[in-house]
């Protein structure tokens, strides 16, 4: 919310001494100065309201806003199952939370302090993971809206049909001799991913890019390819990663495209599994009680605690070593053709990076939210640099 100050200016209309009448208009004039070119003085950011609608896979959220920000959207890393918005330091206009008679999938709503921020604390069913997060303008507010995705739809969505990436898959095991390279093609269906200036979606680009990238790859004959979704499809992103590791991928590349309240943010990134993110896949991969093929094909059923979690923490160091081995090497070949984001090899906790026995990146080929880069985006010149880059790396990695 903006203030805006008003005032009146008031002059004497009898002030005796020439002397004394300039010196006040001076004063006067000095004070009308101040405030004329004062800047307009921003409020404390407020929280106007939370709504919730129910939607085919879970629920929609939408946090109403006083004005634009920055803000952080993550699930806790540890049990219970909480998601945490994280914003500038707020003030809170009235209650927040869950209204009466609410019977959605949000078991409660917490907010605070945190550090020199404020925090939203959403307690979920353990399982649940969330999507599409954007900032809305409104008519003089702004809303941070996300999707909530319930538990019960891991299993069901999208099982009922075998898709042309599952055949392709499965016709991949039989195939031997060329690397297989599975791409990502990153959000789809109800998942429109960050939208653009000009109203174009993530979903769509990123489909595009992956196609032509397999094209690309497939047409020298020394890999195969194949492709997580092929349509206008929704993935849970363990989806993603478990299509890959059934084909027994060689390498994973995902395809993103970037946004951010900054309109001017620009630049490609290369994003590779942080080490923290990693370690805690780690320790949740050796407290599963069915150790069958949890890596690499290697069934660790009867292999004791300690020998098991020794095995798996040398496959996923020796993952994340050929991880960003690739990821330099895009940076490499990108640099002089395409804008790069500072610090361009970047690390995180991205579900579709946690396989821990296929070298896997996180593409984010640009800002769709900077309305010059995304008309760059969907150039043919731009996707041309951009194919060049990934197939030089891919040779490069691969020692072709």
């Amino acid at each position: 919310m903006k203030y805006y100050i008003s005032w009146r200016l008031k002059l004497p209309l009898h002030v005796a001494g020439g002397a004394n009448y300039n010196c006040r208009m001076k004063l006067n004039l000095l004070i009308a100065l101040v405030f004329l070119f004062l800047p307009v003085v921003a409020g404390a950011l407020e929280i106007t309201g939370l709504q919730t609608e129910a939607s085919e896979y879970g629920e929609h959220v939408s946090l109403s806003l006083s004005g634009r920000t920055e803000y952080d959207v993550f699930l806790a890393d540890a049990p219970p199952a909480r998601l945490m918005v994280d914003l500038p330091s707020v003030h809170w206009r009235g209650r927040i939370g869950l209204p009466g008679g609410y019977q959605g999938i949000i078991n409660a709503v917490h907010s605070g302090r945190h550090g020199n921020g404020s925090r939203l604390v959403f307690d979920v069913p353990e399982g649940t993971e969330f999507t599409h997060v954007k900032l809305v303008h409104k008519e003089h507010a702004y809303a941070l809206e996300f999707d909530l995705i319930r538990q019960e739809s891991h299993i069901s969505l999208h099982r009922e049909k075998s898709s042309v990436s599952e055949k392709q898959g499965r016709h991949a095991k039989r195939v031997d001799g060329k690397p297989l390279i599975v791409i990502d093609g990153g959000h789809g269906g109800q998942d429109n991913g960050t939208s653009g200036f000009s109203g174009s979606h993530e979903k769509d680009l990123t489909l595009h890019m992956a196609e032509v990238l397999k094209g690309a790859l497939q047409k020298n004959g020394r890999y195969r390819v194949m492709l997580t979704r092929t349509d206008d499809t929704y993935l849970l992103l363990g989806e993603r990663v478990k299509r890959a590791r059934e084909a027994k991928g060689n390498l994973f590349i995902s395809i993103h495209a970037d946004s951010s309240p900054v309109a001017s943010a620009h630049g490609l990134s290369v994003y590779t599994i942080s080490e923290k993110a990693s370690d805690k896949q780690s320790a949740a991969l050796a407290e599963k009680e069915n150790k069958a093929d949890i890596i690499g094909g290697m069934d660790l059923s009867d292999t004791s605690k300690d020998v098991a979690d020794i095995l798996i923490d040398l496959t996923q160091r020796e993952t994340r070593a050929k991880s960003c081995k690739f990821a330099e090497l895009l940076v490499k070949h990108f640099r002089h053709d395409v804008s790069l984001l500072n610090h361009t090899h970047r690390s995180a906790g991205f579900a579709v990076l946690k396989a821990p026995d296929i070298p896997s990146v996180l593409i984010e080929v640009g800002f769709l939210s900077n309305p010059r880069e995304e008309k760059l985006l969907k150039s043919a010149s731009y996707q041309e640099k951009f194919l060049h880059g990934v197939a030089s790396a891919v040779d490069g990695y691969f020692g072709k």
